[in-house]
Order: C-alpha cells, then sequence, then structure tokens
C-alpha cells in the first residue's frame, strides 16, 4: 500500500523507529496499556523478540527485547506523539512509569506564521526521550 505524496521516495512518511527495551514486557506494558499503542505484530528475529507497536496513525515503534538498559546513544534527539490533550497524555505516560522531564507548557513557534503549540516531555523505561505535542496546525 502507497502512502503519502512523496514522489521521490514513492509513498514518503516516517514508518517506524526502533527501540531496544531491557524489560521487553515492561516497555511492552508502557506503550501499549499506557500510551494506547496496538501491538500488530510479533516476531523472533535472532536471539531477540520483536514487536510493531501502532501508534494510532499508521506510524510504528519497532520494539526489540534485549536491550543493555544504558543510555541510548547517537543522535536522535526524541521522538514526538500527536495528541490532542498534551495534559492526559502527560498523565497517562506518569501512570505508565514513565518519568516526566517536562511539564506541558505553552510556546509559539516563530514562523511564518506563527504555530502555537502545547508540549511536554518524558522518559520511556529505557531512558528514550518522548516529546507530547499538540498542535493544530502541524
Amino acid at each position: 500500500m502507497r502512502r503519502g505524496n512523496n514522489l521521490k521516495l514513492g509513498g514518503g512518511g516516517l514508518h517506524h523507529i526502533a527501540i531496544e527495551a531491557s524489560d521487553f514486557d515492561r516497555s511492552l506494558r508502557f506503550y501499549c496499556e499506557g500510551l494506547g499503542f496496538r501491538n500488530v505484530l510479533t516476531f523472533p528475529e535472532e536471539d531477540q523478540t520483536v514487536a510493531m507497536l501502532d501508534t494510532g496513525d499508521g506510524t510504528y515503534i519497532e520494539l526489540f527485547s534485549g536491550g543493555s538498559g544504558e543510555e541510548p546513544k547517537g543522535s536522535l534527539l526524541h521522538f514526538a506523539l500527536r495528541t490532542d490533550d498534551c495534559e492526559a497524555a502527560t498523565e497517562r505516560a506518569r501512570a505508565a512509569g514513565g518519568t516526566i522531564t517536562q511539564e506541558p507548557a505553552d510556546t509559539v513557534l516563530e514562523g511564518d506564521p506563527p504555530v502555537p503549540v502545547r508540549y511536554s516531555f518524558c522518559e520511556g523505561p529505557d531512558g528514550e526521550q518522548i516529546e507530547l505535542l499538540q498542535a493544530d496546525v502541524l
């Protein structure tokens, strides 16, 4: 199935972000029970278990077992999840065991035109940085 309208990629759009979990079941509970993702496929890969979790719009988190528990390395700063209620999403993340690192706040992205947003940040079970973003325009 083709989605998106990026003619150079033949569809385009973000498909998934991969996370390696030190405690696979804890991370699965956090994302599915806590944040409402849907586990659409679980499969073995070498000596790991992998789950494809639909975030709600056909974009996935690919969750791998076997993580070391060390802080994630690399250049990914965070990933953002869309929400229509930043406060409620923040409380769901907190109740699911996420560590809130930025309580909900308002800002205006000073573009042309300016874009008001409400956002918060939390850490997932393995320290992954997650932004919860409420924006009417983006």
